[in-house]
């Protein structure tokens, strides 16, 4: 481990909602996620990030610069980086897929991998 990565701090499961809030604070903004998320409230994209950060770590890694956590970053390893129907089952992030209702509006990739779409 660099000296820089002995300085990050490690995110544990009692900061996952806390993340999910600042995640979804630090995107409100950027165009993508504003245009994917639109249709949703805030509690709703909070828990949307939250189902990020576990999948980050269940399957890679989870820091900030703090325990504070002004900033975060998840690392997922490539043979990873696909949210499998059964990974996001088991990390509790399948409800970026079916609650929010965002695939049968965009296209999104779940739809034609996981055939939950009328369009597929």
């Amino acid at each position: 481990m660099s000296a820089q990565m002995k300085n990050l701090y490690k995110l544990q499961k009692k900061d996952f909602s806390k993340a999910g809030a600042v995640l979804a604070n630090a995107f409100q903004n950027d165009p993508f996620w504003r245009a994917l998320l639109e249709d949703i409230n805030i509690d709703q994209k909070r828990s949307f990030y939250e189902g990020s950060v576990r999948y980050g770590y269940r399957y890679g890694e989870v820091y900030a610069t703090s325990d504070h956590l002004e900033g975060i970053t998840v690392w997922v390893p490539s043979d990873h980086a696909d949210m499998t129907f059964w990974r996001a089952i088991r990390r509790k992030t399948w409800g970026q897929v079916f609650h929010f209702d965002i695939c049968p509006k965009r296209s999104f990739g779940c739809c034609k991998t996981w055939g939950v779409c009328g369009d597929t």
